[in-house]
């Protein structure tokens, strides 16, 4: 069985104190040319630092080849009360066993307005 998970998560702890909210996690459990999409509004009381945790989705398997799978990016951020992150998922990438290839995995990535924070790309298929 072939198990798929690609995921973004975000966790903020206010910069005076080191303490977090609940996390945020947004994933792409099956293959779709269609990713999933969310967004996240800073809570008040900021700002804070956010570490997020991008993974690209893996890509299809063909003919028995594995997909390859997608990087992993961390990083981390300082972001104000109210500022909205808009959110991708990429979705991995479909099997193939006729002809052609499998389908490379979706990127997943994070933005402000037009600012991009981070992105993690998808493994080929």
């Amino acid at each position: 069985m072939k198990t798929f998970f690609t995921s973004l998560l975000i966790c903020a702890g206010l910069i005076a104190a080191a303490q977090c909210p609940p996390n945020y996690n947004l994933s792409a459990t099956a293959p779709s040319r269609n990713s999933t999409t969310g967004t996240w509004t800073v809570p008040a009381g900021g700002p804070y630092k956010i570490k997020i945790t991008a993974n690209g989705a893996k890509g299809g398997i063909s003919f028995g080849a594995l997909g390859g799978n997608g990087a992993t990016m961390q990083g981390e951020f300082t972001v104000a009360s109210g500022q909205t992150l808009n959110i991708v998922a990429g979705a991995p990438g479909a099997d193939h066993n006729g002809i052609g290839a499998a389908g490379g995995g979706g990127g997943t990535g994070v933005r402000i307005g037009s600012e991009i924070l981070i992105v993690a790309g998808g493994g080929g298929g």
